[in-house]
């Protein structure tokens, strides 16, 4: 990981670590108006480039991210939110070289949310990629959610986003998803998801897409302890116009989220009036709504 990476995600981590102490404090907790997420996670994509017996390969992905959110007035709240991710081949498969991406965004949500309604807002962060070169963009986009009840949300966001390595080129695409996740007690949720993410690249004839699938898994450990442990696994699928292959991949991912700010509540309630969980970004975002 870089040192642009380190800095941000430390700087970030600091900013969330001071907020806790806020919230924690007996002579603020009353009155606070926070709430928010660390989560901490690792992924294995087995990614096949459908291109003979021998065109496997792996990568373990390292995930860091956090997010505070601040109750503007009434239903309108402001979050800001950060991730970094370290992607790294394993050496062992195909390539039989040393590649790594670093990643990781910053930015932040304004939105309107009832929790007994929904969620409207919209989405806008800055991001970097380094391979070996690096480059920098932004994100722009909306998002929503609808609560059925007690046990059920759907959510759906779309948006634009584009990473520019200067004069070398500039990657550009849109982004869509939707979540249905089911609330099955106070403590347990599963989430089906769907992902779809184009990228143009200017400086060669390259268009690409992707979609995937997903299933997860969140038990929160205890009412009282602001801990959960989830995990699941992906299929996803590139459409690449300059080859008669399109690569596949499986991911499997686990990862752990400490909660503040509502602490003793259910699982529902930590979702609808805690920090929003961030959306796909395709090119960034190791781990995709």
């Amino acid at each position: 990981m870089n040192y642009k990476s380190l800095a941000a995600a430390g700087a970030s981590c600091l900013a969330v670590a001071a907020l806790v102490a806020a919230s924690a404090n007996p002579a603020t907790a009353g009155r606070s108006r926070y709430a928010g997420t660390i989560t901490l996670g690792y992924s294995y994509t087995d990614f096949d480039l459908q291109a003979g017996p021998n065109s496997t390969v792996g990568i373990n992905t390292f995930i860091g991210s956090g997010a505070v959110v601040y109750n503007v007035e009434g239903n309108y709240n402001v979050q800001g939110d950060f991730a970094f991710a370290s992607h790294s081949p394993d050496n062992s498969k195909t390539l039989g070289i040393s590649l790594a991406l670093d990643t990781w965004t910053a930015g932040g949500t304004f939105f309107w949310r009832d929790p007994n309604v929904g969620m409207l807002g919209v989405d806008v962060g800055y991001q970097s990629a380094d391979v070996g070169i690096s480059g920098d963009g932004f994100r722009i986009g909306g998002r929503g959610e609808y609560y059925c009840g007690d046990h059920w949300t759907i959510g759906a966001a779309a948006g634009w986003e584009q990473v520019d390595f200067h004069s070398i080129s500039r990657i550009d695409g849109w982004y869509a998803n939707a979540q249905v996740k089911y609330y099955w007690n106070d403590r347990t949720s599963f989430s089906l998801n769907g992902n779809y993410y184009t990228a143009n690249v200017s400086a060669a004839p390259i268009n690409a897409n992707q979609w995937s699938v997903g299933l997860e898994g969140e038990y929160l450990i205890s009412r009282d302890t602001p801990v959960s442990v989830y995990g699941g696994v992906r299929y996803g699928d590139f459409n690449v116009n300059f080859t008669s292959h399109d690569p596949t991949d499986w991911t499997v991912y686990a990862g752990l989220k400490f909660r503040f700010g509502n602490d003793g509540g259910a699982l529902v309630d930590q979702d609808r009036n805690g920090a929003l969980a961030a959306t796909t970004t395709g090119l960034a975002q190791p781990f995709q709504m």
